[in-house]
């Protein structure tokens, strides 16, 4: 039997030990995000409905845990009463977690959890503070990355010639019957380049190809890659400058996982006299990310830089292809 407990708006059982708690007091404790994160899948009734509700005596719905959950566990939602059920033991884990005071939270966390972290947020990349669960190794991304390092690292013994050998040249876009769209991707222009690459297809691609599987992930980066090319040289058809990179296919995967993970939360440090921290979602980076890919397009079109942007750009777009056909938000 389920009973509520004195002093506060949760139900809690006896037998099992498990506890019911409302939407009101959830949004009170700074718990907004948990909320969201297990009202999605309910409202479109994706689950199994078990438990009765201890208020209304209605099925619950039973959900997914949310995706930055640390261990995976169901949930069971009312969404009559607007109530969650966890167990005697998933709210410690779960509920615990997320119904803490904003300020609190902020202050009680370390800025990165780990000390190679400032590395890359010194660079002014963003860290990923905590992202999504893993259920997987992801394989294909750390071989993609192994590939990309060993092929890039080979041809810096005599870059200018890999480059212009193998890189994709707009006005000679056929050259090999077109497979300078692929070899590109494994070319960088130096040690900068290459590192930015594949900390970002470290970070993003591996939650990507955990969600998609390896055969949709690996489509998901050539066809962005193939795009982005295609793009690029669209709005360069006469140029004879060599692009190189892996970016353009990244793009797709960035895209993918600002979309399919809006609430993600990174870390990025604005460099200004000092450096400043800035917590966001990985909403929000995304359409920073897509303001500055705009901006160097139109620097691009201009003359000003050498930067692809239109490759980022057209691997954008296939990420956003790809999560209209397969995301679930």
């Amino acid at each position: 039997m389920c009973s509520r407990v004195d002093g506060e708006p949760t139900w809690s059982c006896s037998a099992c030990g498990g506890r019911a708690v409302g939407f009101a007091w959830l949004r009170k404790q700074g718990a907004q995000e948990l909320i969201a994160e297990v009202w999605s899948p309910a409202h479109e009734a994706k689950g199994q409905w078990k438990r009765p509700c201890p208020v209304c005596g209605n099925l619950m719905l039973s959900v997914p845990t949310p995706p930055l959950a640390a261990k995976p566990m169901p949930l069971d939602l009312c969404k009559a009463c607007q109530l969650v059920w966890c167990d005697s033991t998933e709210y410690e884990q779960v509920l615990k977690e997320y119904a803490q005071p904003a300020d609190d939270k902020k202050s009680s966390e370390p800025l990165l959890d780990h000390k190679w972290m400032w590395l890359p947020a010194l660079m002014g990349w963003p860290v990923e503070r905590r992202g999504p669960r893993m259920l997987d190794r992801p394989w294909l991304t750390w071989g993609l990355a192994a590939t990309i390092i060993v092929l890039s690292v080979a041809a810096f013994s005599n870059l200018p010639a890999a480059v212009q050998r193998f890189g994709m040249i707009p006005a000679q876009w056929g050259r090999y019957g077109g497979l300078t769209f692929i070899t590109s991707f494994f070319l960088h222009g130096g040690w900068l380049h290459l590192l930015g690459n594949i900390y970002f297809l470290l970070v993003f691609g591996d939650h990507v190809e955990d969600y998609l599987g390896r055969a949709r992930y690996l489509v998901l980066i050539l066809l962005a890659t193939v795009v982005g090319d295609l793009l690029h040289t669209a709005f360069n058809l006469h140029s004879q400058v060599p692009s190189i990179g892996a970016s353009g296919g990244i793009s797709g995967a960035i895209v993918f996982y600002g979309l399919e993970f809006p609430r993600a939360r990174l870390v990025v440090l604005i460099r200004t006299l000092l450096f400043w921290p800035l917590r966001i979602r990985a909403r929000t980076a995304l359409i920073l990310w897509i303001v500055l890919q705009a901006v160097g397009a139109f620097e691009q079109v201009a003359g000003f830089t050498q930067v692809a942007a239109f490759a980022h750009l057209g691997g954008a777009g296939v990420g956003l292809l790809f999560w209209r056909i397969f995301g679930k938000d």
